[in-house]
């Protein structure tokens, strides 16, 4: 009648299982279509910052929030669901400057603020796919 199960299970084939019925089946946009018409539920959530792979302590969080989310789509909330990144700011510029071996903003001038500028935008782009893959995989 059921389909034995394997000694050691494939956590991660399971996971991707899911996430494909989840797409195929358009599971996510399924809730938004039913909850349309209800009453408005707003989580804001501070986006995390665009300048290292998905770490756990912001996995347990974001899961964690998530949950509430989670809870007001099943009593039938409409939510703007953006989940976002913050692609600014303090963390990226030291990310590059390491990365350039720059130690001071003279040497930032020295190599151009616009080229400066632009290695930071790629330094985002290189962490939002992982970013943006880990969400995903969280379920959000």
């Amino acid at each position: 009648m059921f389909e034995p199960l394997p000694n050691v299970p494939d956590h991660p084939a399971l996971e991707r299982e899911v996430l494909e019925r989840w797409e195929s089946e358009r599971t996510f946009e399924r809730l938004r279509e039913q909850n349309a018409g209800g009453p408005r539920f707003s989580f804001l959530d501070g986006p995390v910052t665009a300048n290292k792979p998905l770490g756990v302590h912001t996995a347990w969080g974001r899961t964690l929030k998530d949950v509430f989310q989670r809870y007001k789509a099943l009593r039938g909330y409409h939510q703007r669901y953006q989940n976002g990144f913050d692609c600014q700011g303090l963390w990226i510029e030291v990310g590059v400057e390491r990365e350039l071996g720059l130690n001071s903003k003279r040497e930032i001038e020295e190599y151009g603020l616009e080229a400066f500028a632009a290695k930071c935008r790629e330094y985002v782009v290189s962490y939002v796919n992982d970013l943006w893959e880990g969400s995903k995989r969280l379920g959000q």
